[in-house]
C-alpha cells in the first residue's frame, strides 16, 4: 500500500513539474511575442492544451483591448494553426479582421479629413497673405518711414570665375567677400530702388593670378502695379584686377537694363533679374565692339515682425566684351545675408 501511494504520489509530483515546465515556456513565448514559441509549447502541450490555448487568447483579448490588433491576431492564428475547431479563436479572429477593416477605414478617412485641412490652411494663409500685400500697399498712400525699405546685409562667400580669349585663359577662379546694401522709396504705384555692392576677391583657387575688385550700382524704377514687376535700371560699374590673364586690369562703365525687380515667387521668396547693355566708356585700350551683362538674384525673406526680417539671397552676374572675334568673360556668384527694415 505504502508502494502505491508513494508511486502515485511521485507521478502527481511528475505531471506538476512538467505542466510548470510548460506554463514557464509559455508564458517566456508570450512575453517575448513570439509567435513561433507559442505553437511549439501548444504542440507539446498533451492534455493541457485547452487551458494554454485559453490563455493565449485571454492574452490576446488583452492585447485587443490595448490596442495592439496585429499581435493579437498573430496569437490568434498560431491557436487556430494548433487547433482550427477553437470555436473562441474563430470568432475572435473574426473580430480581430473586422477591427482591423474599421482602423484602416478610421485612418483613410483621417487622411481625408487632414488632406482637407491642409488645403483649407493653404488657401486661408494665401488669403491672408493677399489681404497682407494689400494692406501693405494701402499703408503706404501716405508717406511715411514705411515707404523707405532698406536692406543690409554682407558678402561672406563670393566666387569669381574669369575666361579670356585675348591672353588665352582658359578660365580661373577667385574667392572673395564683400558687403551690400539697397534702399528704396515704395509707393502702391512706383517703386525707386538704389542697390550697392562691393567684393575683394584676394583669394585664387585656380591659379597664380593677382585678386579683383569689383563694385556695383543700380538704379530701378518699377511699377509693382502690374502682375509681373517689370523695371528699367541703370548703373556704374568698375572692375579692377591684378592679372596678366586678364585683357583690361580696369574697367568703368555705366549700364543701361530691363528686367523684373522682386518678383514674389511665392511668399517672402523673391526673384530679380536683369539684362544690362554695358556701355564700356572708360577703358585702358581700345574701344570694344560689343560688352553686355545679365544678372540672375534669389532672396528669400524670414519675417521676425511684420516690417523686420531676415534674408538670404543668391545672386548671379554674367558679364562679356568682344572685340572681333576674341571675347573675355567674367561670371559672379554672391552668397548674402542681412536684415530688412520697412520691406515685405
Amino acid at each position: 500500500m505504502k508502494k502505491i501511494s508513494s508511486f502515485f504520489l511521485l507521478s502527481v509530483i511528475s505531471v506538476v513539474s512538467l505542466f510548470a515546465q510548460d506554463f514557464t515556456e509559455l508564458e517566456t513565448a508570450l512575453k517575448n511575442e513570439d509567435s513561433d514559441g507559442l505553437l511549439t509549447v501548444l504542440e507539446n502541450s498533451g492534455s493541457y492544451s485547452e487551458k494554454f490555448e485559453q490563455r493565449i487568447l485571454d492574452v490576446a483579448a488583452e492585447l485587443i483591448m490595448k490596442g495592439n490588433v496585429d499581435l493579437a491576431a498573430d496569437y490568434t492564428e498560431t491557436v487556430l494553426l494548433f487547433d482550427m475547431d477553437n470555436k473562441k479563436a474563430q470568432e475572435m479572429y473574426t473580430a480581430i479582421e473586422k477591427a482591423r477593416k474599421d482602423k484602416i477605414k478610421e485612418q483613410q478617412e483621417a487622411a481625408v479629413v487632414a488632406e482637407k485641412k491642409k488645403v483649407e490652411e493653404k488657401a486661408r494663409r494665401l488669403q491672408e497673405y493677399k489681404f497682407s500685400v494689400a494692406e501693405y500697399y494701402r499703408s503706404l498712400r501716405k508717406v511715411s518711414y514705411r515707404n523707405f525699405p532698406v536692406e543690409i546685409g554682407l558678402i561672406p562667400l563670393a566666387f569669381d570665375y574669369e575666361a579670356s580669349s585675348f591672353t588665352e585663359t582658359d578660365s580661373f577662379l577667385r574667392y572673395g567677400f564683400g558687403g551690400e546694401v539697397k534702399a528704396a522709396f515704395v509707393h502702391p504705384g512706383i517703386k525707386f530702388d538704389l542697390n550697392l555692392d562691393y567684393v575683394y576677391s584676394p583669394v585664387m583657387i585656380s591659379s597664380e593670378e593677382g585678386g579683383k575688385g569689383e563694385f556695383n550700382l543700380r538704379a530701378a524704377v518699377t511699377s509693382p502695379v502690374f502682375p509681373v514687376p517689370l523695371s528699367l535700371s541703370a548703373g556704374y560699374r568698375n572692375r579692377t584686377v591684378k592679372s596678366n590673364a586678364s585683357l583690361y586690369k580696369s574697367i568703368s562703365s555705366p549700364l543701361i537694363g530691363i528686367g523684373v525687380n522682386d518678383f514674389e515667387l511665392m511668399p517672402d521668396f523673391f526673384l530679380t533679374a536683369f539684362f544690362d547693355l554695358d556701355l564700356a566708356s572708360s577703358m585702358s585700350d581700345s574701344m570694344q565692339d560689343f560688352a553686355f551683362g545679365a544678372e540672375v538674384d534669389f532672396k528669400y525673406i524670414f519675417r521676425i515682425k511684420p516690417m523686420l526680417g531676415i534674408y538670404v539671397a543668391e545672386k548671379n552676374r554674367f558679364n562679356a566684351f568682344f572685340i572681333g572675334h576674341e571675347s573675355e568673360s567674367y561670371l559672379d556668384c554672391l552668397f548674402s545675408a542681412g536684415i530688412v527694415l520697412n520691406g515685405r
